[in-house]
């Protein structure tokens, strides 16, 4: 049997019709899916909604942190270069 890939958007919307009252049972037969994973996908539904309230500020110090190291890469990179040619003189 082939695994069918499901487009995000469609797992949000019959996630949401059972959110809405449709009943799961409707929705299973209807998509063809089993109940489990209907839950599958409700629950990770949930579980991410959260995210959608974040402000952004957590987003962009992971790239002012990842920046930051880069440079302190490079720094570090540099100077010890700089220290290998003082030694060798």
């Amino acid at each position: 049997m082939t695994r069918r890939r499901w487009d995000p958007n469609i797992k949000a919307e019959v996630v949401l019709q059972g959110i809405k009252g449709t009943p799961v049972s409707i929705l299973c037969e209807r998509y063809g899916i089993c109940p489990s994973q209907y839950y599958k996908w409700q629950d990770k539904l949930t579980t991410g909604l959260p995210r959608l309230f974040e402000d952004g500020r957590k987003a962009r110090t992971q790239a002012d942190l990842r920046r930051e190291n880069a440079r302190l890469k490079r720094l570090v990179g540099e100077l010890t270069l700089a220290l290998a040619e003082h030694s060798t003189r």
